[in-house]
């Protein structure tokens, strides 16, 4: 339809027919769709849409969402088609789509996170941005760049393509963990992250005013991370606590004293490894100013 193809605003197609098909002169490779609705004479009406292309005979959804309005940039891996075909599977009375643009966009890969559960489950995945706007409660930075492939690694070497390959969420020990993204042959940036000892194998005695945890048997621990938990109490933002060890739980001896700073404005994870290792079965961190703490936030290394 002449309508969505001409670049002007004020020109639309009605979708009584719920869909309509745009063919291309020779087939081309691809990777974003944006469409735009006539909300200056219809409003948003689209709820639910998708997009098909022709691939090997038969039409394949290559992208889904929810609403269009102004605008909706679609994101998928490459296709090559001569043919597209959008559809509307739910909207409200008849909408109006002023505009329909295919795009290639040469991907990079994506820089990675990783979150871990108390049972030592981990998992990797492209770090989500928070850019403080409405996203259509989709993570963009999970379809950003597709294709991509994971390696990772857990000796401290960097991952490359001949590392073990991230497919499915993996339980790891207490360790250094390396991961990469890698697309078309580009590397990404190196996720290095330390991973302490798995939660569930301790025993928290109490926290809050006091975190005290009984690691089950004397364990060597290296250091300590902690990463500040979005809607926590961080007070003026500083974290001042002291570390203590004990044989019996009873019987406390201080070892060192930590600080992490800059807690409201940068909200990422911190690291402190003691001067010397430490030989322990109990851990007592005794924060200062009203600060309270829990194993959400602390991981023993």
């Amino acid at each position: 339809p002449a309508n969505v193809l001409d670049g002007d605003s004020q020109t639309y197609l009605l979708m009584e027919d719920n869909e309509f098909t745009v063919s291309l002169p020779e087939a081309v490779t691809l990777n974003r769709i944006m469409l735009q609705e006539a909300i200056a004479t219809h409003g948003e009406r689209v709820e639910e849409h998708a997009v098909d292309a022709w691939i090997d005979g038969a039409w394949k959804e290559i992208a889904s969402a929810t609403n269009i309005g102004y605008k909706r940039i679609l994101r998928f891996p490459e296709v090559t088609t001569d043919r597209l075909r959008v559809r509307l599977s739910a909207q409200r009375m008849t909408p109006a789509i002023s505009h329909i643009s295919a795009h290639y966009y040469q991907s990079r890969p994506p820089m990675l996170s990783v979150e871990r559960e108390a049972d030592g489950t981990v998992t990797i995945a492209p770090a989500l941005q928070d850019f403080g706007w409405n996203a259509h409660g989709e993570n963009a930075a999970g379809n950003l760049n597709v294709g991509y492939k994971i390696y990772y690694t857990t000796d401290g070497t960097d991952p490359d393509e001949t590392s073990a390959e991230y497919t499915a969420p993996v339980r790891m020990e207490r360790g250094r963990l390396k991961a990469v993204a890698i697309l078309h042959g580009e590397r990404g940036t190196v996720l290095d992250e330390r991973l302490g000892l798995i939660k569930q194998d301790l025993t928290v005695v109490s926290s809050g005013a006091a975190l005290v945890v009984d690691l089950k048997e004397v364990q060597t621990l290296e250091g300590l991370a902690y990463t500040p938990q979005r809607g926590a109490d961080l007070g003026k933002g500083t974290l001042k606590a002291t570390v203590s060890t004990s044989s019996d739980g009873q019987t406390w001896t201080t070892v060192e004293q930590i600080e992490f700073g800059n807690l409201i404005n940068d909200p990422g994870k911190r690291y402190h490894f003691f001067t010397k290792p430490l030989s322990t079965r109990y851990v007592r961190i005794l924060p200062a100013g009203g600060f309270k703490l829990s194993m959400d936030e602390t991981e023993l290394l």
